[in-house]
């Protein structure tokens, strides 16, 4: 079966070096096992899935190479941009995701696109251990809420000079 996709950098304005993410087009969604495996066909950062709802409505999922992704904010972006500037069908887009949860795209002026979602609420958490060991002791503070998990550093020098140990912090799945 032939599946119309596309392979987009997010972010790669002003000092960003991009976030690839694949977004495969017109996909039904039922089949997790499907979407995860090509996924890992592409090996991109994510893989975004879309099936459309309506006019300017999708239903989203995203993938890693290694497992599904509760929200993906590069993939949301990516989505946003293929239909909003590169195929020019919007100007607003509505993902739907999850259990009834959602973001809208917009498209912006000079090819740009952005966001914007529910508010995740966050809540402080003691740093485990496999976050301790996997970034040499450099996080200060960690977060986590219902889909995701956030390590905080001092600052944007700590974030630049890392060299995580991704064994680490696979190791935590």
């Amino acid at each position: 079966m032939k599946q119309k996709f596309h392979i987009i950098d997010a972010f790669v304005g002003n000092n960003a070096s991009g976030n690839g993410c694949a977004v495969v087009m017109d996909v039904d969604l039922s089949d997790s096992r499907r979407l995860h495996n090509i996924a890992q066909e592409f090996n991109q950062p994510a893989t975004a899935f879309l099936h459309q709802i309506q006019d300017n409505q999708y239903r989203i999922r995203w993938f890693a190479p290694e497992s599904e992704i509760d929200l993906c904010g590069h993939g949301a972006m990516a989505s946003t941009w293929l239909l909003t500037q590169h195929l020019n069908q919007y100007d607003k887009v509505i993902f739907e995701y999850g259990n009834n949860q959602s973001l809208t795209g917009y498209k912006k002026t000079n090819g740009a696109v952005s966001i914007k979602g529910e508010r995740i609420q966050p809540t402080r958490a003691e740093l485990p251990e496999h976050v301790i060991k996997g970034f040499h002791g450099k996080a200060v503070a960690y977060y986590t809420s219902e889909n995701k998990h956030i390590v905080v550093f001092e600052n944007e020098d700590e974030v630049r000079s890392l060299s995580p140990d991704w064994d680490a912090l696979r190791l935590s799945n």
